[in-house]
């Protein structure tokens, strides 16, 4: 019996595996003797689809350069077709589209060599900052990034054309102009994108907004404005010190000056009147002085107004 059945399963798998019946190697993946993937694709083995067609990053991006410098790696893609191998003659474009843009490329557009490569030089402009740099073709687009530095120092300076330096008005009120400067690197190219703080630099203080500083970021011409500066109560000159946070060597000075107006309210308990003496004889030749200390609330003198005093003299005989 045992003999029987191990015939049946011989004769049985023979007959499966005739090379007339191909079923059997098709549900095993096997087509014309090769592997083949889920999608009729044949191979080695390996399933996993090729890449391609694509551009991609070969060279150059990420770079910190020297404003001025060119970039010691030129800027490189690779064109690939769908099995992954590099593909020759692929025109590409390139242009620099955004960020510092005063720099510029040896080439707008490139072909791919043998090698699947397409390159062009970068020379950095004046701008301080990042630039973005595009590669385009019919198989696809990168972009690359690439860094200017190389700041040697930074110039603060009054903005030309209403600054806000030098104002007055009234003490505990707010100044008409705000306070500008304009940040520039050794250039003289706008740097922004950068912190500047006003704050108290001498004499009296004052506020912007009840803080008695403030930071302000430059924007892209490198002008860096505040919000309105309020003057102190206590009448005189403020300084107020525009400064590069990240750099306190850099700075600039404002001056602003608050003043007391002769129509302000006299506070009495603030105001004196003293007399140079208390006694003298009437001899025609002896003077008494009388100060009047006219002050506000805040304790500022009153200036240039014109008050009555009313008041008792009282004389007594010179005694002989």
């Amino acid at each position: 019996m045992t003999k029987i059945i191990l015939f049946l399963f011989i004769l049985l798998l023979g007959t499966s595996c005739t090379p007339s019946d191909n079923s059997f190697k098709e549900d095993l993946g096997i087509k014309d003797g090769s592997l083949v993937d889920g999608s009729g694709n044949s191979g080695t083995g390996d399933t996993t689809p090729p890449a391609g067609p694509d551009l991609i990053k070969y060279s150059g991006d990420l770079q910190v350069i020297n404003v001025g410098a060119l970039a010691p790696i030129p800027i490189g893609v690779l064109a690939i077709g769908l099995d992954g191998s590099p593909l020759a003659g692929v025109s590409v474009s390139f242009a620099v589209i955004g960020g510092a843009t005063n720099g510029t490329l040896s080439s707008l557009s490139g072909i791919t060599d043998a090698l699947g490569i397409a390159t062009v030089n970068y020379s950095a402009g004046s701008f301080i900052g990042t630039v973005s740099i595009s590669a385009i073709s019919g198989y696809g687009s990168q972009t690359f990034t690439v860094t200017t530095s190389g700041l040697t120092g930074y110039n603060l300076n009054f903005e030309p054309i209403a600054s806000g330096n030098a104002q007055s008005n009234s003490i505990n009120s707010s100044l008409a102009l705000p306070f500008k400067v304009v940040l520039t690197d050794t250039n003289g190219d706008p740097v922004a994108n950068t912190i500047v703080r006003f704050q108290p630099g001498g004499g009296n203080v004052g506020n912007f907004g009840g803080q008695s500083y403030t930071d302000v970021i430059t924007n892209a011409s490198g002008i860096a404005t505040t919000t309105a500066y309020t003057l102190s109560t206590i009448q005189g000159t403020h300084t107020i010190r525009a400064r590069v946070l990240s750099d306190a060597t850099v700075f600039k000075d404002f001056t602003a000056t608050g003043t007391v107006l002769s129509t302000s309210i006299i506070d009495p308990a603030n105001s004196t009147l003293t007399l140079s003496s208390n006694t003298a004889e009437a001899d025609g030749i002896n003077v008494i002085t009388f100060t009047l200390d006219i002050r506000d609330t805040y304790g500022n003198l009153i200036p240039n107004a014109t008050y009555i005093v009313l008041g008792h003299l009282r004389m007594r005989p010179r005694a002989i």
